[in-house]
């Protein structure tokens, strides 16, 4: 049930690479990502309040992983990714957010002491592989010239906030609820942030907002929030690496996204590196 969570998780996420592509050319970063986590502090305190008992003791306790996970995985990530796609292409993006098994069971070994068995290394790694096979276009030459701007540094350096949010989460949920972790930080977060919607004028944004905006605005605004819920649930199953992996699939669904609403063409070379990372997620899951 928890890689079936997994799962859907990352098809939510793939969605905020083009919902944010949307909504950025109107909004931007900065009063985006406030906007999603006030929006998100709210409804995360209204399930908490309706699901568990003494809410208040639960959300004040333990202020010091509070502030841990508010910094990685709400306020950094958030600023680092929405920055970073603003500066280059989705699936630019999509391709780099791969990076996060590679940093979570690095970060694992050397902070958590997680054992690793070969089998699950090797997933990793066949992963990772698919996914050089994707950005390489099947010729080592492409990746060697390959140039990344400073959004894809972004979006990488978000990726190791994200990966630090994973494995130091893993050891909070051992003995906090996930529901009372998440809203915690997205509560800190909201007031760390909330400022930050000042730095432009809401009212010069309003006649600019097309419902297109709107609607992915509303994605980003619900769903990241519910989603990054649901993961601090699967993290309590799973471990830290098994439900990064995950991650690997992400360019490949920003890919099969591109294929059915732009009209863009899936070449062999995608194809055998989705095999490739998709045989990696079950080396690493299922061993």
């Amino acid at each position: 049930m928890a890689y079936l969570l997994l799962f859907l998780i990352t098809l939510i996420w793939a969605g905020n690479f083009p919902a944010g592509k949307i909504a950025l050319e109107v909004i931007g970063p900065l009063p985006l990502i406030a906007l999603r986590t006030l929006i998100g502090a709210i409804m995360l305190t209204v399930m908490g309040r309706n699901s568990t008992p003494n809410w208040g003791a639960a959300l004040r306790a333990d202020f010091r992983s509070t502030l841990i996970l508010t910094l990685t995985g709400v306020v950094s990530s958030g600023i680092l990714f929405y920055f970073g796609l603003k500066m280059t292409t989705a699936s630019n993006a999509g391709i780099i957010s791969a990076s996060t098994p590679i940093w979570v069971t690095l970060l694992s070994w050397i902070f958590v002491a997680e054992r690793f068995a070969l089998i699950n290394v090797c997933g990793v790694l066949l992963s990772f592989a698919g996914l050089v096979v994707i950005i390489c276009q099947g010729s080592l030459e492409t990746l060697f010239n390959r140039s990344f701007n400073w959004g894809d540094l972004l979006i990488l350096i978000g990726q190791l906030n994200w990966a630090i949010f994973t494995v130091y989460g893993r050891i909070v949920l051992a003995r906090r609820s996930a529901i009372a972790a998440t809203a915690s930080a997205y509560l800190t977060g909201a007031v760390i942030l909330f400022p930050l919607m000042f730095l432009e004028s809401p009212l010069a944004l309003v006649p600019r907002l097309s419902p297109t905006v709107l609607l992915a605005a509303a994605y980003l605004c619900i769903l990241s929030p519910l989603s990054n819920f649901w993961y601090s649930k699967a993290l309590a199953k799973v471990s830290p690496h098994q439900a990064a992996v995950f991650m690997n699939l992400m360019p490949i669904i920003v890919l099969l996204f591109s294929a059915l609403v732009l009209g863009e063409r899936i070449t062999s070379v995608q194809i055998v590196g989705t095999v490739m990372v998709i045989s990696g997620v079950i080396v690493t899951t299922r061993f």
